[in-house]
């Protein structure tokens, strides 16, 4: 039901925007725009105010979750917790491709997270009895493949838990910031809601 279909002229007021007369002839050829007569809209514009909060928050995709964190370059502790450990995650791609050259570029010589982070699954032909090299520790094992760990993978899967710690930390600030910015605009959304 649209605003204009509401024979209560007070409940028309209520569902419809109050925007001054610049954002009106701004926003008129808006799909969402509907001309009311002369009914003076009670409900505040909170486009602006959506808008802030859109362009301060970035929805970074994990697995099949979707996290906000702060847009880049909104909260530099942040921006740079969140390079190093892209720079770490970085490292690990380096040291597998440098494992896959070792095995003729197996590409079915992958990183897996089993048991411990990042342990290299390698099919068993190639490390099977005594094949493997000696920098590898036995971690687990799935049908027809094995994985390992070596000294280097253990030492930066340290690294990129620290890492890790630094950026959860370094979200608060932001978090802090974000309802800060949200309570700064409580006049808009108590008009929006009262």
């Amino acid at each position: 039901m649209t605003p204009s279909e509401f024979k209560s002229e007070r409940l028309r007021q209520l569902v419809t925007v109050n925007y001054t007369h610049e954002d009106e002839e701004k926003i008129r050829d808006r799909d969402d725009f509907e001309e009311v007569g002369d009914v003076k809209g009670l409900f505040p514009d909170l486009n602006t105010e959506l808008k802030e909060f859109e362009e301060m928050v970035c929805w970074k995709r994990i697995g099949n979750e979707r996290i906000p964190e702060p847009a880049i370059g909104f909260d530099e502790g942040f921006d740079q917790a969140n390079e190093l450990v892209n720079e770490i995650k970085a490292k690990f791609d380096e040291i597998l491709k440098d494992i896959k050259a070792q095995f003729n570029n197996d590409p079915n010589i992958k990183f897996s997270n089993a048991k411990y982070r990042y342990e290299i699954e390698i099919p068993e032909r190639y490390v099977k009895g005594n094949k493997k090299p000696a920098d590898f520790e036995y971690t687990s094992q799935r049908k027809g493949f094995q994985r390992f760990h070596t000294k280097l993978i253990k030492d930066w899967v340290n690294e990129l838990e620290e890492a890790e710690e630094v950026l959860k930390q370094a979200i608060i600030p932001f978090i802090c910031s974000l309802f800060s910015h949200f309570h700064s605009k409580s006049n808009i959304w108590g008009r929006a809601i009262s």
